[in-house]
């Protein structure tokens, strides 16, 4: 059977193609007019199409003597300023990496003599200055005090936003460190400290043993072992924040453990349970107070987001 005049085999002894030679040819006329119309709209408008290309060009020409100027002043801003600032910071997060670890015996010093400094409340210098300093002893122990005593209404202001479900109490602990009454503050800031650290963790500070699930100190050593897999800055600075609840701080301990170790100064079970009378000092008030601003950004909420 013969086949239609514009079919053609396939190549590949298929379906037949239906686009032929007679097919192009007709395609070919009809785009003919079409393309010849083109040419002489061209010719026509030749001066005003040279002219548009002409101004093309010379406006790319001008916008790229302008870009290049701009780019090589970038890439020299990026050199002379952004590389060696990129750098310099870089310098200085490993000198940190390197010497903040000096401020965990400090912090843990401070601690054995009641004092519990809340470090994430200082600024990058101060940090540098407290971990490459000198300071020991009574030393370190008035810096701790004077830190307190005239930052004292800037801490309060962070538990207040960090905690405001307890900042009427807290208020009026503070009201009373302010009025002198500092046997009514202490008990206050320790019961807020303990307050924080249950309502956040299911922990105490002073419930029970180092060793007993209910204190803060078994849920602190067990946060240092995740921390010391990890080498970041935050990570060294909350090791830091933790290290002084390892163990059981003189403040916190009993009256045996005291005596093992000679501490005299402030103790909570001494002062909630009426045995100390002497305790209503602005030294001691300060102190509890460091305590709870300890505590408070340990474990507040927009700490523990950020760890």
């Amino acid at each position: 059977m013969k086949s239609n005049s514009n079919e053609q085999d396939s190549p590949q002894g298929g379906v037949p193609s239906r686009f032929g030679p007679k097919d192009l040819e007709r395609l070919n006329r009809a785009i003919k007019p079409v393309l010849d119309r083109f040419a002489q709209w061209r010719c026509d408008n030749k001066a005003e199409i040279d002219a548009f290309t002409d101004q093309w060009r010379r406006t790319m020409a001008q916008i790229s003597a302008s870009i290049v100027p701009a780019l090589q002043q970038v890439d020299s801003f990026v050199k002379q300023e952004i590389v060696p600032l990129l750098a310099a910071a870089a310098d200085a997060y490993r000198q940190r990496l390197a010497t903040y670890p000096a401020l965990g015996p400090k912090i843990e010093y401070l601690a054995g003599e009641g004092w519990f400094l809340n470090i994430l409340s200082l600024s990058l210098h101060e940090l540098d200055t407290l971990a490459t300093s000198g300071l020991k002893g009574a030393g370190l122990c008035a810096y701790a005090e004077n830190l307190y005593r005239t930052r004292f209404g800037k801490f309060a202001a962070e538990i207040y936003r960090e905690f405001p479900d307890r900042k009427s109490v807290i208020e009026q602990a503070v009201e009373a460190h302010h009025a002198g009454k500092y046997a009514l503050s202490v008990p206050v800031f320790f019961a807020q400290a303990d307050g924080v650290c249950s309502s956040r963790l299911g922990k105490y500070l002073f419930l029970g043993g180092q060793d007993d699930a209910a204190n803060i100190a078994r849920h602190a050593r067990e946060r240092l072992a995740l921390l010391s897999e990890k080498d970041g800055l935050f990570d060294l600075l909350e090791v830091v924040m933790w290290s002084p609840f390892r163990d059981r701080p003189p403040v916190a301990q009993t009256k045996g453990a005291r005596k093992k170790i000679g501490y005299t100064g402030l103790n909570r079970h001494e002062v909630m349970h009426g045995d100390s009378l002497n305790y209503g000092t602005e030294n001691n008030s300060l102190k509890a107070f460091s305590m709870l601003c300890h505590v408070a950004a340990l474990l507040a909420p927009e700490f523990e987001a950020n760890t």
